[in-house]
């Protein structure tokens, strides 16, 4: 899961960044200086001053407690020596980048000194040494070299942020000797380019320092591989080379990866161990080998433990596919279930409880072990009724910080359990009304089996003494269980509408509150995808709001629309469609034109922030606006594609957490695109493209019993709307609108197996349960299904699990279901422009003009504008 989640979790019900105590470090500025102020630093220089813009720059470290004071005393020295610097602007920041999911980069690095010269810099290493000597440690900064045994760290970088292109990409760099432009490697390892005078004092000192020699014991244990990196330290697959047994090492750095009591890494691991010993030989955690302290680092040497974690193991075999007889899984989950009660029992029984059960802290053996079960990660335990606390703990996975370490342990067990049976995420941790429907699905769709399961962890919680059936008294009501279904979709899309239409500010960018895309995508604010302009799109599509959709688009700025990305999906693009759509055409042909005469080398050809979604929002922007010259960039646009199509890294992706597959972010995009131009000129040329394109998307689905889904690089296999095999429908009907599911017979059918699924981990339109309700309807729509059965209503009939319906009204989760969202990608936005398409083959969740038109042929959708 993206830590960024667990950073959003501001507001009881929505999505929102954790609010900033006020515990700015003060630094008194003295006359003749200028400061700026960025989201993380706060930067001082003499004004008007003009240093170099790269060279030797200095770092200075702290712990959390000695920050102020550190950085007060060497404040004092730089404004004295009229030398300019930055400082961490808040304590909270500080911590947060020393977290133990902090960005391992920048950990440790409280202040930064930008000498002059050389010279300056090796003297400001004697007098910031000598300044801080009284501090204690702080933490290692990774990307440094360390002056001597100080809390003063160096390294060869940029003092300004310079860019350049290269390969497509742009990179944050620095000039070699010739003045041309390579990467500032900021990576956690030091390294000098090549180029590079290292000052002769500092040079004999790092030869010095490369003569000393650890405690040697780490020798002991050949690495082989790296399973896991975070601030704290990695995790690391080796052999033991005394016996030649495979055992995994677990790195603690001192006073870095701070958990949620500051407690830090090294600690952590010796706390591990203590707890280890305590255990002895239990057969349901690794065995402990050693742990020792090597250099600075902590240690801890267990077992290798052969097998899959509960998260993989669910996502691998669960029977997702209705058309899969569930028997066998849960047969095997009524195993795992038994040896996971008996496994925490014994833990339980030596004084040891775990105090973070969660998917991936329980391994499910793949060896002859005499247990299938073997819980890891010890970090948080404690004893059972010792309470609980803010350390360590993952979200959904236990129901209060406070309660007694053995309560969680059963907590966590019962809810991992649930996923196993329902996998639907943490959806009982923001909706615990939820339970008894869940529990009843689960009785009637895997039977009484595994619901016995259940009861089997909430017995033997209950022998100990913990009472974890937290399920409300009665059963919340479902929206118009009893009514035709006709009736249903239109009670829930105005119940849904009016949801998003009182969250909604139309002076925001944002326009109702949605994903932590929101704020960590850079224009997520203002998207299609997951801002303003996909729900804006929404309430205008389904007729239920032209008024807020207008105002918000009478709020924004065009300064701001043009200097967001150009993506579809991701950027401006799909926000000129949006505001054409409502009236606002002066200015989309503003950003439209911005487009036509954009610099495109750099970016990829996905749909999503790539030239395909580009070429797609221009193409409809021509039949919109009945305009030749966007017709002619949309053509030049695909010429750009297809010389792009034969690189190696065609597909950039705008996201770090998606995979170069699917409609979105792989080959089908582009051929969507093309297949649409082709259409729309005559094109033989695009259109040979196009089914190059798709063939090679195609070749990616893997036959899994009777579903095609899309097997990513990475290995997992996905049938999602955007990265998945249900968007290929769209490229498929845009090649042969009459007779696509004839042509690709068995595809379409596999991809109609995988799509009517049992409910799955997320509920969003782009991956998850929404986006597969829509491929569902659109089969059922165009007449390529030969199901007997109307599967559209056996969908619509479980978004009773997904739908949260309280006193507030009727909402939607958003991404792994710990808050709620009104966007599109993830929350109500997507279900409401869906269930406006039911029974129908519109796309209202497309931000093209003309979307039917230019894609199957089927006319535009002008629904009845209402307030």
């Amino acid at each position: 899961m993206d830590q960024s989640y667990y950073l959003h979790l501001g507001d009881p019900q929505f999505y929102a960044p954790l609010p900033e105590p006020d515990d700015a470090f003060g630094v008194p500025m003295p006359p003749g200086w200028v400061s700026r102020a960025s989201s993380d630093w706060l930067a001082f220089a003499p004004a008007g001053h003009e240093g170099p813009r790269q060279g030797w720059k200095i770092h200075v470290t702290a712990t959390v407690d000695d920050a102020a004071a550190c950085i007060k005393q060497v404040a004092d020295v730089l404004f004295d020596k009229e030398t300019p610097f930055k400082v961490c602007r808040t304590r909270q920041r500080y911590v947060r980048s020393n977290s133990k999911y902090g960005n391992r980069a920048g950990s440790g690095k409280l202040i930064t000194v930008y000498p002059a010269d050389d010279n300056q810099f090796v003297a400001y290493l004697d007098l910031l040494e000598a300044s801080t000597r009284n501090f204690r440690p702080g933490p290692y900064i990774l990307t440094d070299r360390r002056w001597r045994d100080s809390n003063v760290y160096y390294r060869y970088g940029a003092f300004v942020r310079q860019e350049f292109e290269h390969e497509g990409k742009t990179l944050l760099g620095i000039a070699d000797e010739s003045g041309q432009m390579v990467e500032d490697q900021r990576v956690p390892g030091y390294s000098v380019p090549d180029w590079v005078n290292v000052p002769a004092k500092v040079r004999e000192e790092e030869q010095f320092r490369d003569q000393e020699e650890g405690s040697g014991r780490l020798i002991n244990y050949g690495i082989e591989s790296a399973l896991h990196f975070s601030n704290g330290g990695g995790v690391y697959s080796g052999r033991d080379q005394r016996t030649d047994e495979s055992v995994v090492l677990k790195e603690g750095r001192p006073r870095a990866g701070l958990d949620g009591t500051l407690v830090d890494a090294f600690d952590r691991i010796g706390h591990e161990a203590r707890m280890f010993h305590r255990l002895g030989a239990c057969a349901y955690v690794p065995r402990n080998i050693d742990d020792f302290v090597e250099w600075e680092h902590r240690f801890l040497v267990m077992s290798h433990v052969e097998g899959t974690h509960m998260g993989r193991y669910i996502a691998e075999n669960y029977p997702f596919q209705r058309s899969l007889d569930p028997c066998d899984y849960v047969e095997s989950i009524t195993e795992i279930v038994a040896d996971a009660v008996a496994g925490l029992t014994s833990i339980h029984s030596r004084g040891v409880a775990l105090g973070d059960v969660q998917p991936t802290n329980i391994i499910i053996r793949e060896d002859e072990s005499e247990t299938r079960v073997c819980f890891i990660d010890l970090e948080a335990a404690g004893n059972p009724s010792s309470p609980g606390s803010k350390a360590l703990a993952t979200p959904g996975y236990f129901a209060r910080f406070d309660d007694p370490l053995g309560h969680r342990d059963w907590v966590g067990l019962l809810r991992v359990i649930r996923m196993a049976l329902l996998p639907m995420a943490t959806m009982e941790f923001m909706a615990p009304e939820k339970l008894p429907a869940m529990r009843a699905w689960i009785r009637a769709n895997l039977g009484a089996t595994a619901d016995d399961c259940l009861q089997q962890v909430i017995d033997a919680a209950l022998h100990e003494g913990y009472s974890i059936t937290d399920l409300p008294e009665t059963e919340p009501r479902a929206w118009n269980r009893d009514a035709q279904n006709a009736d249903r979709q239109a009670s829930l899309l105005d119940q849904l509408g009016g949801m998003v239409i009182d969250h909604c500010d139309p002076t925001t960018t944002r326009l109702a509150p949605g994903d932590v895309r929101q704020w960590t995508r850079a224009g997520g604010d203002l998207s299609v995808a997951y801002g303003g302009a996909g729900i804006a799109m929404a309430l205008w599509r389904s007729g239920l709001s032209s008024r807020l959709p207008q105002q918000w688009a009478e709020h924004l700025a065009v300064e701001d629309l043009l200097d967001t990305a150009p993506g579809l999906l991701a950027g401006r693009a799909g926000i000129a469609c949006v505001l054409a759509e409502v009236g606002d055409e002066e200015r989309a042909k503003v950003v439209f034109d911005s487009l036509r005469h954009g610099d495109s080398q750099s970016l990829g050809i996905d749909l999503d922030s790539g030239l395909s979604g580009i070429g797609l929002g221009l193409l409809g922007a021509s039949e919109h606006f009945s305009s030749e010259a966007y017709l002619e960039a949309a053509c030049q646009t695909a010429d750009l594609i297809m010389a792009k199509g034969t690189e190696e890294d065609a597909l950039r992706l705008d996201e770090t957490d998606v995979t170069p597959t699917g409609l979105f972010y792989g080959w089908a995009g582009p051929s969507l695109f093309l297949s649409c131009l082709s259409r729309k000129t005559g094109s033989t040329k695009h259109r040979e493209a196009a089914e190059s394109f798709l063939d090679k998307e195609l070749d990616r689905l893997d036959a899994h019993h009777e579903t095609r889904l899309i097997r990513a690089p990475d290995g997992r296999l996905m049938s999602y709307l955007s990265l998945g095999s249900a968007g290929l429908l769209l490229p498929m009907a845009a090649l042969e609108p009459d007779a696509f599911d004839q042509r690709w017979a068995d595809e379409v059918a596999g991809i109609m197996h995988a799509s009517t699924t049992r409910p799955c981990a997320n509920f969003g339109l782009f991956r998850g349960f929404v986006g597969l309700q829509w491929a569902t309807n659109w089969l059922e729509a165009t007449g390529a299904t030969n199901s007997d059965e109307n599967l559209t209503s056996i969908l619509a009939d479980e978004l009773d699990l997904y739908l949260i319906d309280d006193k507030s009204g009727i909402a939607t989760p958003g991404d792994f279901m710990l808050r709620r969202s009104c966007d599109l990608a993830t929350g109500a936005s997507g279900l409401i422009c869906v269930l406006n398409d039911i029974g129908t083959r519109r796309l209202s969740w497309l931000p093209v003009l003309c979307g039917e038109t230019l894609i199957t042929a089927v006319p535009g959708h002008q629904p009845q504008r209402t307030e």
